[in-house]
């Protein structure tokens, strides 16, 4: 850049002064001044509301049995299933029907169910499968359809997070029964 028109750049401006200090109101000087002191306290009352809402969820579980250890517990299924071939589901079933828990019984019939199949070679279990590729597995079979009515079943009920009233259970639980027999009697 020649020197003429960095002189015509400055023109008018004198850079030994100082400026004027700049403040937000200079900057925008159409928005209010809001005092941000109140947000702390609207967040202290956020977080109290927040552990009151905790330690109330917290201790209506510790009322529910089955969270207790008097119940087959959401660990206790998950092992079962875990180890499925040697799991006694038979036991987690009593301690669950004793309890009057008829969803954790739903999912421990489809867990003897699939225990079962296992033992007889149709199917293998497998953590990482989902329960349409047990379906899959009895393809051919004469016990897909009523397996696969079983698993829709199962699903309503525990993956649709249904309750199960002892009337429900009760309908429900001899389809399963009825199941096992047919195994049983191949």
């Amino acid at each position: 850049m020649d020197e003429g028109k960095w002189e015509e750049l400055i023109d008018e401006r004198n850079y030994d002064q100082t400026s004027k200090e700049v403040t937000p109101l200079d900057i925008a000087p159409n928005m209010p001044n809001i005092d941000a002191t109140w947000v702390k306290y609207v967040l202290m009352v956020l977080l109290i509301l927040l552990l009151i809402f905790l330690l109330v969820r917290l201790l209506s579980q510790k009322s529910n049995p089955t969270l207790q250890g008097l119940g087959p517990t959401m660990m206790d299924l998950d092992h079962a299933e875990e180890h499925l071939p040697s799991a006694d589901l038979s036991r987690l079933l009593e301690k669950a029907l004793a309890l009057k828990d008829y969803r954790s019984a739903m999912r421990l019939h489809y867990l003897i169910a699939l225990q079962e199949l296992d033992a007889i070679g149709w199917i293998r279990h497998g953590k990482e499968k989902t329960n349409m590729a047990y379906v899959m597995e009895l393809n051919g079979r004469a016990v897909q359809g009523d397996f696969r009515a079983l698993t829709r079943v199962f699903e309503f009920v525990w993956y649709g997070d249904r309750p199960v009233s002892g009337r429900d259970y009760h309908t429900l639980s001899p389809r399963f029964q009825a199941f096992l027999d047919e195994l049983k009697s191949r």
